[in-house]
């Protein structure tokens, strides 16, 4: 049995929260005026965790992923003082809890400073009109602030930095106009802004959380991660991959089905991120009602790591097929067998790598690899920098310590032909190593001179081989 408690909530400005919906341009907006004691059964197998922060009474406001850590870590606050910023991990774990010497009232938006690791950012709306950046764990004011944007109402709520781009480029949201406004937290310059997604009809939407995407889609160019939802849904319900255009969501994630059975509705933080405890991409969620973390994870499979710049990337053929809409090409395995890469559309000198690994993906085994190349459907480094297993490898690109030197089911072969070339062949299928029943995915790495990865290189399309 729920236990419900009303929240005196004073007024701001002359707003005063009016009921449990959020309501635009009200105070509301920022605090649930209703705080129930959560219901912690699964809410579903997209639920990878959930816990209490801050005892269940805290006001949880915003979360940011706190660095390279494994399983992930993040920083997260509460609204209200004494302003404690929780230091939380992927399995749901309060690690530690510092306070910051917040000079305001209310305590927004919190971005970690990915350029300066002892310092975290948090937007003080109406007290300084800044975002104030601290130091962590002391939880003290460096003296670098940038002023909030003029000209819009003032309730300023989450705060991002693009990790995805170069600088330490911010974006705050105003969510009583629903516009997200891009700050130069270095110049203090105001950049582009945007509309939320689902303000369409100027009647007002719900944006409580931005994050930076953890892989973005479009070609590289969605590189921020929006939360939204209806007015006539009454909350946040979902979060997709978005630019500073507001045009094209991409990789859409529901928040309301797996958090409602806790009894939570007014989710504000949220954070995109490559799970390093689950594979994929993950969403960590902070529960304003409840006080609950949420980690949420999709179910996954090899539509989810195709590569980060398709279409330029689709270059693998299976039987001069890429599978379809499941990316599964069905073969037999007596019947000629002919595995194909071509060159990207820019062209390049033809190198690459392409691994195939015994089974179909899952977010068991979804990877992100470094340097920016995106997520692989199965680990690609092969120990001792990786857990990458692949049965047979085709290289003509080097780095065999990293990625295998080429070989077929354990059998050394000669390096491929670069691209465009069939890598591997075989008039009689291989029914020895390819038995009934089973499945195969192959993926690789080739160099692109398009490739949003510094490293000039792009992932590939996947192939699953289905026998």
């Amino acid at each position: 049995m729920k236990k419900v408690a009303f929240l005196a909530v004073v007024a701001l400005f002359g707003l005063v929260a009016t009921g449990s919906a959020q309501q635009n341009a009200a105070w509301n907006l920022l605090d649930s005026p209703v705080k129930v004691e959560a219901e912690t059964s699964s809410a579903g197998e997209v639920v990878a965790c959930s816990a209490l922060v801050g005892g269940g009474t805290a006001s949880l406001f915003e979360v940011d992923n706190e660095g390279a850590s494994s399983p992930d870590e993040f920083l997260g606050n509460e609204l209200f003082g004494s302003f404690r910023v929780f230091h939380t991990n992927e399995l749901c774990a309060v690690l530690s809890t510092f306070t910051l010497a917040f000079p305001g009232t209310t305590a927004t938006g919190l971005a970690w400073d990915h350029l300066a690791p002892a310092t975290l950012f948090c937007v003080d709306a109406f007290s300084t009109g800044t975002i104030i950046q601290f130091s962590w764990p002391a939880g003290t004011p460096t003296g670098t602030s940038t002023p909030l944007a003029a000209g819009f109402p003032g309730v300023w709520g989450p705060l991002a930095i693009d990790r995805n781009v170069a600088g330490k480029i911010g974006y705050c949201e105003d969510i009583a106009a629903d516009v997200v406004v891009q700050y130069n937290l270095v110049t203090d310059a105001v950049g582009c802004s945007f509309s939320n997604p689902d303000n369409g009809s100027g009647s007002g939407a719900y944006g409580n959380g931005l994050s930076p995407a953890a892989v973005p889609a479009g070609g590289g160019g969605k590189t921020l991660v929006v939360a939204s939802g209806l007015i006539t849904e009454g909350q946040v319900t979902r979060a997709s991959q978005m630019d500073c255009t507001g045009m094209g969501a991409y990789g859409s994630w529901d928040i309301a089905t797996p958090t409602g059975p806790s009894g939570e509705f007014f989710v504000n933080g949220i954070d995109e991120y490559s799970s390093a405890a689950y594979g994929g991409v993950a969403l960590n969620a902070f529960g304003n009602v409840t006080g609950l973390q949420f980690i949420i994870t999709q179910t996954v499979g090899i539509g989810d790591c195709q590569g980060k710049d398709a279409p330029d990337s689709n270059v693998v053929y299976v039987n001069a097929s890429q599978g379809g809409g499941d990316f599964s090409e069905p073969i037999v395995n007596t019947n000629p067998l002919g595995l194909a890469i071509q060159l990207p559309p820019a062209g390049g000198n033809g190198k690459y790598v392409v691994h195939m690994d015994s089974g179909t993906p899952s977010s068991g085994t979804i990877t992100a690899l470094p340097a920016s190349l995106g997520s692989t459907c199965f680990p690609f480094l092969i120990p001792p920098f990786g857990a990458g297993a692949p049965v047979s490898v085709w290289n003509n690109i080097g780095k065999t310590e990293r990625v295998g030197a080429s070989n077929y089911f354990g059998t050394p072969i000669a390096n491929p032909a670069k691209a465009p070339a069939f890598f591997h062949t075989d008039a009689n299928g291989d029914p020895v190593n390819l038995p009934g029943g089973s499945n195969w995915t192959l993926q690789g790495i080739i160099i692109n001179p398009t490739a949003s990865s510094p490293k000039g290189a792009s992932v590939t399309n996947a192939v699953i081989m289905a026998l």
